[in-house]
């Protein structure tokens, strides 16, 4: 794996070093459906954009297959194709390592095999947007199921802080399963970082009908930060961010 990285990162100086003008333009990712593929497929880390991509904003995917263990390691994860190559597998890679952390080694038989994802690489800043009609949850029909979750990261600026912390967003699910807006509901504590880190994981979710009716409608979504042996004195962390 060490020599793999290796390998990747020389290649992506190498792209991404001489690039002073525009960045390439990625060949078109491959439609991988995810509604066909077990639930354990469907969770999948979201990795960090790489700095280098990023400076000279560079966009692409990376098409990986893996197998996922009881415990949600991921696992036997290799790399099928990407667009541009060598520039955003060293990322893909990376999520799944600190994704396995804590999770117990010992756990490598994965119980479902054969996973495939096109992880997406977009430079979309979040637009932290906040919700001023509530009732539009109230009266939103549960018409989609979410057939992709992004597990979001970690900011490193509340990581290091060792805040805990939750949002609960809204997001509107448009006629293709895709989620078309987002807007933050309800944050605890107010934090910049959090609702981000929020926003883009909700982002790349993807939803599929739960009946023939595929009319675009809101709902609630709340996702929580939290580090093992820090917990809000007496609450449940997600309760903080109840309406």
């Amino acid at each position: 794996m060490a020599t793999k990285l290796l390998v990747i990162s020389s290649i992506a100086l190498g792209i991404l070093g001489c690039t002073t003008t525009k960045p390439m333009v990625p060949r078109a990712a491959p439609e991988i459906p995810l509604a066909t593929q077990p639930e354990k497929c469907r969770n999948f880390p979201s990795p960090w954009y790489p700095d280098a991509a990023e400076a000279v904003r560079q966009e692409g995917w990376v098409h990986i297959e893996y197998g996922v263990t009881a415990s949600d390691r991921v696992v036997n994860a290799t790399i099928v194709d990407s667009s541009p190559q060598g520039v955003f597998e060293a990322a893909v890679l990376k999520a799944i390592e600190l994704s396995n952390e804590g999770k117990p080694e010992a756990d490598a038989i994965p119980v479902v095999s054969g996973c495939q994802l096109a992880v997406r690489f977009r430079l979309v800043e979040p637009q932290l947007k906040y919700a001023s009609d509530l009732a539009k949850y109230e009266e939103s029909q549960k018409n989609w199921r979410p057939t992709f979750r992004a597990q979001p990261f970690y900011p490193r600026q509340e990581m290091e802080r060792g805040r805990v912390g939750c949002v609960m967003v809204g997001r509107y699910v448009g006629s293709d399963g895709r989620v078309m807006d987002i807007e933050v509901i309800k944050q605890w504590p107010k934090s910049t970082h959090f609702a981000k880190a929020a926003i883009k994981a909700v982002a790349q979710f993807h939803f599929e009908p739960i009946n023939a009716n595929r009319s675009p409608s809101w709902d609630a979504h709340t996702i929580t930060f939290g580090i093992d042996g820090i917990k809000p004195a007496g609450e449940d962390l997600s309760a903080k961010c109840a309406i």
